[in-house]
């Protein structure tokens, strides 16, 4: 009898050291998941609720948009008159207010960008100087060679990926034009979108011309200032165009994938990995054309059309935000 009770003690001990184990090890996966759900790389932010607040009517699919935390408003540069003249749209996010200007140029496809509470407007033929209301300032008419540009800011530049294998910088300063004095990219890249972190520039997509022929590409073409260099990662797929913004330190990046303006993607970069996550959204993005995007009090702001082949003349372009 006695051996008996021993053996029930040992037993119970066993069962109770194992149980306590299996407890500790649950509490650790618990703790190890509500930790994942505050981390911003997690799949918490990875579905995106849009809901459509505005809609402008514009006659070209070609459009830029900013935004700027002090004035709570975006601004959205379109076409509405066949292309004599591009309209710069403020749309305050929370009043819906807005305000709006016409600047006359005959080049379509406008970048706009905020640098030092001014809003440059640039083409290919000029930049328009206007200020955080849309008083004009200033017009530089020197024409810079640009096509289908697409810009950033870099202190007091604005960096501007032409497209035709090098970078044109515009001092704001001194009102010029500065020519690159680094290694020229051996490729195109027209219509791929650029950001700035950590003095690298990033380009996502656009189109290659190889052996005589544009190619759609998923290239990540990256620029290092300090090394003055060069280097290339890839995006899961092939992307026709891209629309870029910064937040948290990390690059939305959304767009098109096929050369008709349509297929849109969004999902962000995390430049200190070279990751990139697609966003699952509300919005089927397969049915659409993405216009534009912005970050604004962590909300993304996207322009879209619904998209129906062939365009109509006039084009109902849609303003959606969700939250990050």
């Amino acid at each position: 009898m006695f051996h008996f009770k021993n053996t029930k003690e040992k037993s119970y001990s066993f069962y109770k050291k194992k149980i306590m184990k299996y407890c500790i090890l649950f509490i650790g996966l618990l703790l190890v998941f509500s930790c994942s759900s505050d981390d911003s790389n997690t799949t918490n932010r990875q579905n995106l609720s849009f809901t459509d607040i505005y809609t402008i009517q514009a006659d070209t699919l070609e459009m830029d948009m900013i935004s700027n935390i002090g004035e709570n408003s975006i601004y959205i540069s379109y076409s509405a008159d066949n292309g004599y003249n591009e309209n710069l749209l403020k749309l305050n996010v929370n009043t819906l207010n807005t305000n709006e200007i016409i600047l006359p140029d005959v080049a379509e496809s406008r970048q706009i960008e905020i640098v030092n509470n001014n809003i440059f407007s640039l083409s290919g033929n000029d930049i328009f100087k206007l200020d955080l209301n849309l008083n004009l300032i200033s017009t530089n008419n020197r024409y810079n060679e640009s096509y289908l540009p697409r810009i950033t800011s870099r202190n007091n530049t604005i960096e501007i990926f032409r497209g035709i294998n090098n970078i044109l910088s515009y001092d704001i300063l001194t009102d010029n034009y500065i020519y690159p004095s680094f290694p020229t990219n051996s490729n195109y890249f027209l219509r791929a979108d650029v950001e700035i972190i950590n003095d690298k520039l990033f380009t996502f997509g656009g189109l290659n011309y190889v052996n005589q022929n544009w190619v759609i590409s998923n290239q990540i073409n990256i620029y290092n200032y300090a090394l003055n260099s060069w280097s290339s990662q890839n995006l899961p797929f092939n992307v026709y165009e891209t629309f870029t913004d910064v937040y948290d330190n990390k690059i939305i990046v959304g767009g098109n994938k096929q050369n008709n303006q349509s297929n849109a993607f969004i999902g962000i970069y995390d430049p200190s990995n070279g990751s990139y996550t697609n966003f699952s959204t509300t919005i089927n993005l397969n049915a659409i054309s993405l216009r534009g995007l912005t970050v604004l009090n962590d909300e993304l702001y996207i322009a879209y059309l619904d998209y129906n082949s062939p365009l109509p003349n006039s084009l109902s372009i849609k303003i959606a935000k969700a939250s990050l």
